[in-house]
């Protein structure tokens, strides 16, 4: 029995402990530069706040994980990209024309499932991947959900990526759950508000219109018929319930445009005289 017992082939190679590429003063003027440049440069509206249970937590939103990624000097790109659509044969570009077709992957259906898989590469070499994926399923408000779906995936994958290479191990508010694995409701933050607030001061009348209808469409649910053409009420909902993606739309909505100016005209007299009311 012994004589069958085959002897062990030696190893090759030079095998040593596994230990830290630094030295721990070097480990920790790496982390303490990270948290400087999250003190300095990243503002009130790059974080998210969320409530569950009364209890308040607070992520990194996709503005500041681009922004640590861009003084990193990291590079991204996309691997993979999956698109999966609620195939209607009334509306299937594939299915009503298949030759033609068969190899686009935009066929006009609505998406309900979006996956992203993307590298993100510093500058020495090294590199993560991130998986990120998003379906109209989630406990969360689609107001563009073809959009919607995309991009939170995208955002996903790049900021767990971001977050994994820089070491910090953090979800970001795009990808924040509660420990039931529901998505979070989000809450607009101090600082998202006041940017919110001071953007409706600075606009134009008929920004502020456009603004108004926009909120009125997602945020008048729920309330009474007299409460929804109040103006005050309806963006109340909104700061108080509002997301980032919609806060974003409506500060594109308030911003200048080149050229732009107030015509009095515009303005029909009996909405400034309510505005002066």
């Amino acid at each position: 029995m012994a004589d069958e017992i085959k002897a062990l082939a030696p190893l090759e190679g030079d095998f040593k402990v596994v230990s830290p590429l630094v030295t721990p003063e070097e480990a920790l003027l790496a982390v303490q530069r990270y948290r400087d440049l999250e003190k300095r440069l990243l503002r009130p509206t790059d974080y998210q706040t969320f409530i569950e249970k009364g209890v308040k937590r607070t992520f990194k939103k996709k503005s500041a994980w681009r922004v640590l990624g861009r003084f990193y000097g990291f590079s991204t790109e996309i691997v993979d990209e999956r698109l999966v659509h609620n195939h209607n044969p009334g509306i299937c570009a594939r299915i009503r024309f298949p030759e033609v077709m068969k190899d686009e992957k935009d066929c006009g259906c609505p998406l309900k499932i979006a996956r992203y898989q993307v590298k993100v590469t510093a500058p020495n070499g090294v590199y993560s991947y991130g998986v990120g994926l998003c379906s109209i399923t989630e406990d969360r408000k689609f107001t563009r959900p073809d959009h919607d779906l995309a991009s939170t995936a995208y955002t996903r994958a790049v900021n767990r990526a971001v977050s994994d290479l820089i070491g910090g191990g953090e979800d970001s508010a795009e990808d924040a759950t509660s420990e039931t694995g529901a998505t979070l409701r989000a809450t607009l933050n101090e600082g998202q508000r006041m940017a919110f607030a001071r953007a409706y001061r600075d606009g134009t009348m008929l920004a502020r219109d456009a603004v108004i209808e926009f909120l009125r469409d997602g945020y008048a649910k729920g309330l009474s018929e007299a409460d929804a053409k109040d103006s005050k009420k309806v963006m109340y909902q909104f700061v108080t319930k509002g997301t980032s993606d919609d806060l974003e739309a409506v500060l594109a909505m308030l911003a200048p445009k080149p050229g732009e100016e107030f015509d009095p005209d515009a303005v029909k007299e009996d909405e400034g005289a309510e505005r002066q009311a």
